[in-house]
């Protein structure tokens, strides 16, 4: 979890543009190099597309809009309580008001609604933290709610952050906080057993090659048929194997890199 009262703005903002920004435009652009692997589009014009557009709703889109997100919220969540909350509500607001009326390159503008989010995992920290005690039937029975609420939400709200269409948003706020609810209690439960500790760990090392890859290497195998129907159940042992091997590659490159730098010094 971020912390959000530990660093000064420059730190912060820093920290960001090297975790988030840097990846991004790295990942970016070996996703773009592989373009031809996956769409009719050559590299030039898919370029210029993304230039002008983003990513629209390829997965890397949202990586611009929790930076952005992070830092406006950087000093909201140093106010009081009360703005804190003030300020939720008007990120509410405004999520409401403009939604199918505003269009800004980049997805941006769904920051509002990204930040709300932002704000209220901040609020909701402390009640988190505390069920990391909890008993187990406790925590069942809240996860067990979550999950349901989180099932539920989608039948009577539509939310679609990379197209800024949220309708019926309260019950999308409720979903989707319950749906990070359940996921978060079941890492919490999760991570007391060493193995999958481990396992969760080289996941959140890797977040930036299951965003970047995840849908490229299906895109990849639908596009160029590499299965036919009956098998196509395999594509996604296929991706697993691609992305653990994507990790190797990245974890080796890494450690060259640090070798290299090492010995320039």
């Amino acid at each position: 979890m971020t912390n959000w009262e530990k660093n000064g703005f420059r730190k912060f903002a820093s920290k960001k543009v090297s975790t988030l920004l840097v990846p991004f435009v790295i990942y970016s652009l070996i996703v773009l190099l592989l373009t031809p692997l996956y769409s009719d589009k050559t590299i030039g014009a898919h370029s210029w597309q993304i230039m002008m557009k983003g990513w629209e709703g390829m997965a890397l889109w949202f990586v611009p809009v929790l930076f952005f997100s992070q830092v406006v919220c950087y000093y909201v969540l140093r106010w009081s309580l009360l703005n804190k909350y003030v300020a939720l509500a008007a990120m509410m607001l405004v999520t409401y008001l403009y939604r199918d009326h505003v269009e800004l390159p980049w997805t941006l503008y769904c920051i509002p609604y990204a930040s709300s989010f932002v704000i209220i995992g901040a609020l909701l920290k402390s009640a988190l933290l505390t069920l990391q005690n909890a008993s187990q039937g406790k925590a069942f029975s809240i996860l067990t709610g979550c999950v349901i609420l989180s099932l539920i939400a989608p039948l009577v709200s539509v939310v679609d952050m990379s197209c800024n269409k949220v309708y019926n948003f309260i019950p999308a706020y409720i979903g989707a906080i319950a749906g990070s609810f359940a996921v978060l209690l079941a890492c919490m439960r999760l991570e007391k057993w060493r193995i999958t500790t481990n396992w969760l760990q080289k996941c959140g090392q890797n977040t930036f090659i299951v965003v970047a890859f995840s849908q490229i290497i299906i895109m990849v195998i639908n596009y160029n048929q590499i299965l036919s129907p009956q098998y196509s159940f395999l594509k996604y042992v296929i991706l697993v194997v691609a992305l653990v091997v994507i990790a190797q590659i990245k974890k080796h490159v890494l450690k060259s890199y640090k070798e290299f730098r090492g010995d320039m010094i």
